[in-house]
């Protein structure tokens, strides 16, 4: 699925600009109301104390409904649970350990979802972690949906399709 990403994000960079960071997102079923987010992230070089911070709103999740955070090498994945206190958002956060850790992954958590529906997306920012503990925030933005492997090959073969019209066209 992480190939699918790809795609998603290079439509994002293009419609974003050239240094627009992208996090794409799996929503994966665990039974019930328990969920698993997947995180893919592109378009941004980490340094050593930057982080991504995925925010979850309180009216959706409720105290303690984020656990298992993972994050891959050259990072640390912490969660603050939303509602603690109460009405406050909660957070998945990796922080880079190093300068320019792998944006492979894993990236996610799992989630007990209290809304309508499933879970989508959410708001994130990338941060710069200063020396005196306080924030920056270099750059914000919304999680969006990796797309489906069959909805990747349908707009493929759309695109294939045009393609082969316009050169007839040429041709005739």
């Amino acid at each position: 699925m992480q190939a699918t990403f790809w795609i998603s994000a290079l439509a994002g960079v293009l419609a974003g600009g050239l240094n627009a960071a992208t996090i794409g997102y799996e929503v994966t079923p665990l039974g019930g109301n328990d969920y698993q987010y997947s995180y893919f992230v592109s378009g941004i070089v980490f340094q050593a104390n930057q982080d991504f911070d995925i925010r979850f709103d309180p009216t959706s999740y409720a105290l303690n409904s984020l656990s298992n955070p993972v994050a891959g090498s050259g990072f640390t994945a912490m969660i603050l649970q939303p509602n603690n206190p109460i009405g406050t958002q909660g957070d998945y956060i990796a922080t880079a350990q190093i300068n320019n850790p792998p944006l492979t992954g894993p990236f996610g958590l799992d989630v007990v979802y209290g809304g309508m529906g499933v879970p989508g997306s959410q708001s994130f920012t990338i941060d710069q972690i200063n020396g005196d503990g306080s924030i920056t925030v270099l750059e914000s933005g919304t999680t969006s949906q990796v797309p489906e492997p069959s909805t990747i090959l349908v707009i493929a073969a759309v695109g294939a399709g045009l393609a082969v019209r316009l050169r007839r066209r040429r041709v005739a």
